[in-house]
């Protein structure tokens, strides 16, 4: 494994252009809002911390870049596409990054596995209701909405705290 990049912060995305699963939800429900309220948090964390953003891409579809580019609205950003040479994984990107920033995805979990530096923003079940069947960080053990390194909640003095923990 690489050793991390000082002064990087990078995103996990989970774009997909529908939900798949037992309750369809608009996109702005499951995309828009959550990445919107993390994005406007972590552009301005990065611009006063002096970190370079990123967003690690999961697919090569515009759709996905130009999603991103529409809530970044013009601020600057380093988009990770894996795999942008031979062997070059998630993982890896993961793995180069001081601190990883995740919203429900398995990758979040396996970066922290991996030992990286990983806040971990679940807010799916805060902003679209318990009936959604979104789980919160620690599923299925009880968790308070706020730890050294997850918060349930959309609350960017919460997000703060994590990010200067970590």
């Amino acid at each position: 494994t690489e050793k991390s990049v000082p002064d990087t912060i990078a995103l996990i995305s989970t774009f997909r252009s529908k939900y798949m699963g037992k309750i369809e939800f608009s996109f702005e429900e499951m995309f828009v809002q959550r990445y919107r309220i993390v994005i406007e948090f972590l552009v301005e964390y990065s611009q006063i911390n002096k970190k370079e953003l990123q967003i690690i891409r999961n697919t090569n579809n515009p759709d996905e870049k130009f999603f991103f580019e529409e809530i970044l609205a013009g601020e600057k950003c380093v988009f990770i596409h894996q795999p942008t040479r031979r062997g070059y994984t998630s993982y890896e990107a993961c793995d180069r990054a001081e601190v990883v920033v995740g919203l429900e995805s398995t990758l979040t979990y396996e970066s922290a596995a991996r030992g990286n530096k990983t806040a971990m923003f679940s807010l799916n079940d805060y902003l679209l209701g318990p009936s959604s069947g979104f789980a919160r960080v620690g599923y299925t053990l009880e968790y308070p909405d706020e730890g050294p390194f997850w918060a349930n909640i959309p609350d960017p003095k919460i997000f703060k705290k994590i990010l200067d923990h970590l």
